[in-house]
C-alpha cells in the first residue's frame, strides 16, 4: 500500500506499508512513525494522517508541513511528529493506497507549506 510519510524536518517520502489492514498495516505504520502506538485523523473524505498516539504528551515538535496541509483541506488539528498519509475508502471502512495523483498532489502540497 503506498502512503506518503513526511517528517517534522525533511521533504515529503512515498513509503510501502503493509496491505493486510490489520496487525501488518499498523506495524508499519508504527515503525515508520517511530512509535508504540497510532492514532489516524480522517483529513478528507479520500485520505487519512496517521501520527503518534501520544505526541502531544511526548512533546514532539509540530509538524509544520502536514499540519498546513491538512488545513488546507479543512481539518484543524495540528499534528507533531512524523505523519503519514494514508488514503481512504469510507464505504468499506479502510485503509487504501494513495493514488499517484493523489501523491503527485499531496506531496508537492506539503513540500510548499509555508514555515509558520
Amino acid at each position: 500500500m503506498k502512503a506518503l510519510s513526511i517528517p517534522v524536518n525533511g521533504r515529503p517520502t512515498l513509503v510501502g506499508l503493509g496491505d493486510d489492514g490489520g496487525c501488518g498495516f499498523i506495524r508499519s505504520l508504527c515503525a515508520i512513525i517511530g512509535a508504540e502506538c497510532v492514532e489516524c485523523v480522517a483529513v478528507t473524505d479520500r485520505w487519512d494522517a496517521w501520527l503518534d498516539e501520544e505526541s502531544a504528551v511526548k512533546k514532539q515538535p509540530l509538524n509544520e508541513a502536514a499540519t498546513r496541509l491538512t488545513h488546507d483541506y479543512g481539518t484543524m488539528a495540528r499534528l507533531r511528529g512524523t505523519v503519514v498519509i494514508v488514503g481512504a475508502d469510507r464505504g468499506a471502512n479502510v485503509s487504501v493506497s494513495l493514488s499517484p495523483d493523489q501523491i503527485d498532489t499531496l506531496r508537492c502540497r506539503a513540500a510548499d507549506a509555508p514555515h509558520w
